[in-house]
């Protein structure tokens, strides 16, 4: 529950990519429940809306848990244009 977070540093999206990567390592899932409009844009500027499900209501993301995992799939139509 990230009511209480105002804002977050790269240092704080770093930390919660480790604790991301060793929940994934132990087959769980990090979800975020009411991140600020701050935290929010934050993590979307920083292009990780995909890897951290964000949500406003926490009935709704722990009935999230009872889903299987979306595996995300990036889109790498925009870098392979660039290349050609």
């Amino acid at each position: 529950d990230l009511s209480g977070v105002s804002y977050i540093s790269s240092t704080g999206v770093g930390s919660l990519l480790q604790c991301y990567q060793h929940i994934e390592q132990a087959n769980g899932q990090l979800k975020l429940l009411k991140p600020s409009q701050s935290v929010s844009h934050i993590i979307k500027i920083s292009r990780l809306e995909s890897v951290f499900r964000m949500y406003d209501d926490e009935e709704k993301a722990l009935k999230s848990f009872e889903q299987p995992p979306v595996a995300v799939v990036e889109d790498t139509s925009a870098t392979d244009s660039k290349e050609k």
